[in-house]
């Protein structure tokens, strides 16, 4: 039988402070929706409708639920899970941010369940207080997410790592995201920062706590938080963080590129969208070498304080909408690609994943990011984890990978980083400024899998927007019959023709081959 646990919530960190107002239009700016609706329409952009939510929150006075009769909440339904509440301010203007009819970028959203922190981890959800037979309980009511704007602990190592493996644990099974802020200042606390299948939230202006986790939790040394957001607090950073994710759920499930792609739902490749969208703002980096025989090499894809960047919805729907696009299982023979897009791939320990990109002219800027979950055991004694490489490599005219780190890249890209080689994080990053045009095959390296035999990784990038369509010889903008002839009349030795779509040398059966696997 298990009993009601108790998190320490220290008096100055235990809410992640939150003031409320309407997003001002530099908000919106930022995170990429005024772009999303200027690009598609204001009619046609996702709003968060038919997304449920879990908004957890910490006891405030007693009471964890927002104030149901504000304006911002009409027509939505709340579900007290952790027993009869009053209003909390914190948790009222946190909630506003997520899914408020003003303030939010999803005001679609009309179903929220609502938690109190420590009901969350033991008795109402997680069941950390319970011994390994018992399990988290099923979530209720198809929640896709859950915004935790509070940090604490429950004063003991091993505890919170009970209640971060059931956090991942549940992830994964129920394809959960699960945002949580870091501290606003002081130190970080583990719940729920430290997770490994979930994201951690900051602020754009980078006025919050960052750092590795410390050595006595599961995976020391990864650098938090995740992801940031335009806001003057972390509580309220994570709920539009929070927001902007019940937009990329939606599009998961509507969009006519994704609806009928089961994968496309899947939590890990969700998070991969929304991490793989992040926009670099000025002074972002991952510290690469910048010369040397490791130029190009990072072994921390994150920055030290943003993450992999600023939440942007336009760019994390661009990317979700240039939809699967399955890799080759060996460097002679990678899937082709798009200029934007992803995979959900399945790889074997020490072997790789493989995507061809043909770049026709410079790119200032490439983004490409992979992430997986790590697997806890069912009694939650342990876990499972994987350790990736990213990399990319030049396709030469003899359709040989050729390396880019070192000297090898310099003419080849101006900066950043063509490989990522993090131990310990379940993130990989390449971010490439002035790749030069040319024929490209990106490797997702499985080093080690502790034993599993294989993992499944999200990969997803953005090169930019061009109007090449890959196998369009004659440049008529689709790929049909009369690209067909124009690869039989060039047929044999034709070194940097355009019919020579594999870049070998010759117009082969091959380049056949490729004509037909991107027919309009």
């Amino acid at each position: 039988m298990g009993h009601r646990g108790r998190i320490i919530l220290g008096a100055a960190t235990a809410v992640l402070c939150a003031s409320g107002s309407a997003p001002a239009d530099w908000v919106t700016q930022q995170i990429g929706w005024d772009a999303l609706v200027e690009r598609l329409g204001a009619g046609n952009i996702p709003t968060g409708a038919g997304i449920v939510v879990g908004q957890v929150e910490a006891s405030s006075g007693g009471n964890y639920m927002p104030d149901v009769s504000d304006a911002e909440f009409l027509g939505k339904t709340f579900t007290e899970m952790s027993g009869a509440s009053g209003a909390s301010n914190h948790a009222t203007n946190v909630g506003k941010r997520i899914y408020g009819l003003e303030t939010s970028v999803a005001p679609g959203i009309v179903t929220i369940y609502d938690y109190e922190a420590g009901g969350w981890a033991t008795d109402d959800y997680l069941r950390s207080n319970f011994s390994g037979a018992v399990p988290p309980l099923t979530t209720p009511g198809g929640i896709r997410l859950f915004n935790n704007s509070w940090i604490g602990s429950f004063g003991n190592v091993s505890s919170d790592h009970l209640v971060l493996r059931r956090a991942d644990y549940v992830a994964e099974r129920d394809d959960l995201l699960i945002l949580s802020g870091v501290n606003n200042s002081g130190s970080n606390q583990p719940l729920m920062a430290y997770s490994f299948n979930g994201l951690s939230v900051g602020l754009q202006n980078g006025n919050h706590v960052s750092g590795p986790v410390p050595g006595a939790y599961e995976g020391a040394g990864r650098w938090k938080p995740e992801i940031v957001a335009p806001a003057p607090t972390t509580s309220n950073a994570t709920g539009t963080v929070s927001s902007v994710a019940a937009l990329v759920v939606e599009t998961a499930m509507t969009h006519p590129a994704l609806a009928d792609e089961p994968t496309a739902q899947a939590g890990v490749v969700l998070r991969c969208v929304l991490l793989g969208g992040a926009d670099h703002k000025a002074g972002w980096t991952n510290n690469p070498a910048t010369g040397g025989e490791n130029r190009g090499v990072t072994t921390l894809p994150l920055d030290l304080f943003f993450g992999l960047g600023t939440v942007h919805i336009d760019r994390s729907h661009m990317l979700f909408t240039g939809g699967r696009q399955a890799g080759g299982s060996t460097p002679g023979a990678p899937g082709n690609t798009t200029w934007s897009g992803w995979d959900h791939a399945e790889t074997d320990e020490g072997g790789g994943r493989y995507w061809k990109f043909t770049v026709p002219e410079d790119a200032d800027e490439v983004a490409i990011t992979a992430t997986w979950n790590r697997v806890v055991t069912s009694t939650f004694s342990g876990y499972a984890m994987a350790d990736f490489d990213l990399e990319l490599f030049r396709l030469d005219d003899a359709g040989d990978l050729v390396s880019l780190v070192g000297d090898a890249g310099l003419g080849h890209f101006a900066s950043g980083n063509v490989a990522s080689r993090s131990t310990g994080h379940n993130i990989e990053h390449l971010w490439i400024e002035g790749l030069v045009a040319g024929t490209y095959v990106l490797e997702l390296k499985l080093l080690d899998a502790t034993g599993a035999g294989s993992w499944v990784a999200a990969v997803g990038w953005l090169f930019p927007e061009t109007d090449f369509v890959p196998g369009d010889v004659n440049g008529d903008g689709v790929v049909d019959v009369s690209d067909l002839l124009a690869i039989i009349a060039a047929w044999g030795p034709c070194k940097g023709c355009p019919e020579d779509l594999d870049g070998n040398g010759s117009v082969d059966v091959n380049d056949i081959l490729l004509v037909l696997a991107f027919w309009s």
